[in-house]
């Protein structure tokens, strides 16, 4: 019993320094990022954890200081329209981070909005701002918009990255972390070597995997300010959101109903929420039957929380929607996003700092 014993004990000491050489090893060939408590999902693919859902499950321990905050949600269209470094200079009161992913609904924004809530005290908490880039695509079924889920209702994209390294057990209403918030940052090295591994098969395969799948190549500022979106790309794409949306002739009202309940809830919180509604190409606005129904609904939304303590709303419909002004079906080009963040920026000022703008109403006053 006692050499058995004296066995097992060495094979843990021999296993855990193999492992910590594989750790050592990880940071070696793939560096650790400089510590920031700002996040930005825009950079995900360039770090360690290639994917935006990745990045935010094991970076979201950044947001755990209480100091006033302003927190971009929503798709692909915030993460390119909504900069943080844009929006900050607006800002002066808080620190701007931009947590929006690729392709989400809002079943997977009220998710991503529960990470940060995991990692942060009830005073962290009362000093965030959300701001919800919506439009109608953030309004799609999770059946429609994973419709290769075998789970019943399915799993998001956030939801299968949580569950992937076994961090996170499957409950009732939502993914429950089996370990506290404090331990985020020792998750984060348990699972150093399998995606440093990942990072370099990648890099070693990138141009078999460029050349065997056809990828759209991942565009500059320069090149998505040259792109000419033209009539075959508009086709398809109506296609795709078409597919995308599940084939129906309408938004769906259970995802807009979540969007209603969740700012109603960040609100009851005394946190903030600005809902920033993010325009389309003319070209798309008249051929999408989405984006009329998302506009129906829209209204219904505003009235319910006008009036409401930090609740605000920023309207981007008057910004441009001149077809050459954007580099596909949603995305606006660089000169254009830089607008939407300005015009984002002054209204997110408005409901996050509520006393620097008290001081200068003061100043205004002396003056006069």
């Amino acid at each position: 019993m006692r050499l058995i014993l004296v066995q097992t004990v060495k094979t843990f000491v021999c296993v855990s320094l193999l492992f910590g050489l594989l750790v050592g090893v990880s940071f070696l060939v793939v560096p650790a990022e400089p510590a920031s408590d700002i996040l930005d999902t825009r950079i995900a693919e360039a770090s360690i954890y290639s994917t935006q859902t990745k990045y935010l499950s094991f970076t979201r321990g950044a947001l755990v200081a209480p100091r006033p905050r302003v927190l971009v949600m929503g798709a692909s269209n915030a993460n390119v329209g909504l900069r943080p470094f844009e929006i900050q200079t607006d800002v002066p009161c808080a620190s701007v981070s931009n947590l929006a992913v690729g392709n989400a609904n809002v079943t997977e924004i009220r998710q991503i909005v529960d990470l940060v809530h995991d990692v942060q005290s009830p005073d962290a908490r009362s000093q965030n701002t959300f701001v919800f880039g919506t439009w109608f695509g953030l309004f799609s079924d999770s059946r429609d918009r994973w419709p290769n889920s075998s789970r019943d209702p399915p799993e998001t994209d956030m939801e299968a990255e949580l569950y992937r390294y076994g961090f996170y057990y499957r409950a009732a209403d939502r993914p429950q972390p089996r370990l506290s918030a404090a331990w985020l940052p020792i998750e984060g090295i348990l699972i150093r070597p399998f995606i440093a591994t990942e990072v370099v098969a990648r890099q070693l395969t990138d141009g078999l995997r460029g050349y065997f799948f056809v990828r759209r190549p991942k565009r500059t500022d320069a090149e998505r300010e040259a792109v000419h979106f033209g009539e075959e790309d508009r086709r398809e794409a109506t296609t795709y959101w078409y597919n995308l949306m599940g084939r129906k002739d309408d938004i769906s009202a259970d995802e807009f109903t979540s969007l209603e309940n969740l700012i109603d809830r960040l609100l009851d919180a005394h946190e903030k929420v600005v809902v920033v509604d993010l325009p389309l190409p003319k070209w798309n606005q008249k051929v999408s039957v989405y984006d009329s129904k998302y506009r129906q609904r829209l209204p219904g939304l505003l009235k319910k929380f006008a009036g409401r303590e930090g609740f605000a709303f920023s309207d981007l419909s008057g910004l441009s929607t001149d077809d050459d002004e954007y580099s596909d079906e949603v995305h606006p080009k660089p000169h254009l996003a830089k607008l939407w963040a300005e015009h984002v920026g002054k209204t997110a000022k408005s409901v996050a700092c509520p006393v620097v703008n008290s001081a200068l109403a003061g100043q205004a006053g002396k003056k006069q």
